[in-house]
């Protein structure tokens, strides 16, 4: 909705840069997260990925050299200018590879946006992780799904809660 000039604004992370970057046709940036009239604070869910060799690798040697490289300065600052993610490394997060990704800006000029990669990195100050529940990854997808027609306008958030209570309570009380 937001490429489509529907949305004003949406939530997403570094890697939606990569997708935003075909928008040609209007001025778009990246900002902070609004503060909460309720509470005054600012969040914004914090979603890291997580390298690990499995007790059970039939490879682990293998698998231990390709894990330092995953994480090595050189790998980082490689990923860093993809903007998939926000380094692990400090180092490489508080570098040109990420504060000034050439992957990223390249077509940015165009239409005078400049992304503010510092953002990123500020937004971790108050970033909170998601809730712990086993069925966390069914409960997202659901909420994709069943709100869908909200965000596209179709159906009011009061009828799909109405009539999708019954089958979330059942997610999440599902042992």
């Amino acid at each position: 909705m937001f490429m489509q000039k529907r949305a004003a604004m949406c939530i997403r992370g570094r890697w939606a840069v990569q997708k935003f970057k075909q928008i040609k046709n209007f001025r778009w940036g990246v900002a902070h997260l609004p503060r909460s009239p309720l509470i005054k604070k600012r969040a914004t869910l914090l979603i890291s990925s997580a390298l690990c060799i499995s007790k059970t690798s039939k490879r682990k040697e293998e698998a231990w050299k390709l894990l330092k490289f995953l994480i090595s300065k050189e790998a980082q600052s490689k990923t860093a200018q993809s903007g998939l993610h926000i380094p692990s490394r400090k180092s490489v997060a508080y570098s040109r590879f990420f504060l000034k990704s050439t992957d990223i800006n390249k077509h940015q000029w165009k239409l005078g946006n400049r992304i503010k990669h510092q953002l990123f990195l500020e937004a971790l100050k108050y970033a909170v992780y998601p809730p712990k529940h086993h069925r966390w990854p069914l409960i997202v997808e659901r909420i994709a799904q069943w709100f869908h027609p909200v965000f596209s306008g179709l159906y009011k958030a009061r009828n799909v809660i109405k009539t999708r209570q019954q089958r979330f309570q059942r997610i999440m009380d599902t042992k």
